[in-house]
């Protein structure tokens, strides 16, 4: 019993000594950035990973949240992409594309759009893009 209350006590100041940078929103273990300025998605890419992340993954209901309750972004890049592989979408950092949250009608590849952003309409959901367009963007880190 005393040894489960130790664990406890160690697991709870573990977690309340975790941060992230000024500037960034921390969700659980998780930092995110949402920048303010515009880029394309291949250079919002290069500044995520330059400050130590990448362009924000989305595995769940929960982290979705995070761009509509906690950072209220739109018109934003994320890190989901099908550059190698057209049709075959994939996370920056590594995440399996296993959660979804298309608008309707998307992804269409509208002339080859390669590159996912949240809708401008604030509603979180995802369109395909062209990489080329200038967007703000959205990194995604570890706290430490």
């Amino acid at each position: 019993m005393i040894r489960s209350a130790l664990l406890l006590s160690a697991l709870a100041a573990a977690a309340s000594a975790v941060t992230c940078p000024p500037d960034w929103t921390q969700v659980g273990y998780s930092c995110y950035y949402l920048s303010t300025y515009t880029d394309t998605w291949r250079n919002s890419e290069t500044t995520c990973q330059t400050l130590g992340g990448h362009l924000m993954s989305v595995s769940s209901p929960a982290e979705q949240d995070v761009i509509t309750n906690y950072l209220r972004a739109s018109d934003a890049w994320i890190g989901l992409n099908d550059l190698e592989d057209d049709g075959h979408y994939v996370w920056t950092d590594g995440t399996p594309y296993q959660y979804v949250h298309w608008a309707p009608g998307q992804p269409n590849d509208l002339l080859d759009q390669d590159c996912v952003s949240v809708l401008e309409d604030g509603s979180g959901q995802w369109d395909d893009n062209h990489c080329k367009y200038t967007k703000l963007f959205i990194c995604k880190k570890m706290a430490s």
